[in-house]
């Protein structure tokens, strides 16, 4: 079996100090990770591509117009390995830069999963992330 392949995107202004972030609902499958917040993104399936991946998942989560939005501006940044309670995992991460007032914008659109917020830097470091994301976090934000 292949080892776990995950994809997601940070998207945020030019200063990296306002962020577009997903929060799981009480429907999550992890029950640990309900209510707790990820990138937009999730796992590459088989016969997908970290950017096909990725695009899949924008439009599952979002509306069309918003994953668009997104897509149009993304760019691929690094791998990363993670470690998780139930084992580790590949992650590679994109990146969708804006202007603040998109990002206001974004945030104004309804969403397909979950919910979605515009946080600051500051409020950002303090979250808990799903499936240990936030190693990823800290790694982009250095």
């Amino acid at each position: 079996m292949d080892k776990h392949h995950g994809v997601g995107i940070i998207v945020t202004d030019s200063d990296k100090e306002w962020f577009y972030i997903q929060q799981k609902d009480n429907t999550y499958q992890f029950p640990e990770y309900r209510l707790c917040y990820s990138f937009f993104g999730g796992a590459i399936e088989t016969g997908e591509g970290e950017l096909g991946a990725l695009e899949r998942e924008l439009s599952e989560e979002l509306e069309p117009e918003a994953a668009q939005w997104i897509r149009q501006v993304c760019n691929k940044l690094f791998d990363a390995e993670i470690t998780t309670s139930r084992g580790s995992y590949h992650f590679t991460l994109f990146e969708a830069v804006l202007p603040k007032y998109d990002l206001e914008d974004l945030a104004k659109l309804p969403v397909r999963e979950g919910t979605c917020r515009l946080v600051s830097r500051k409020e950002i470091n303090k979250l808990k992330f799903v499936h240990n994301l936030k190693v990823v976090l800290d790694k982009y934000l250095k």
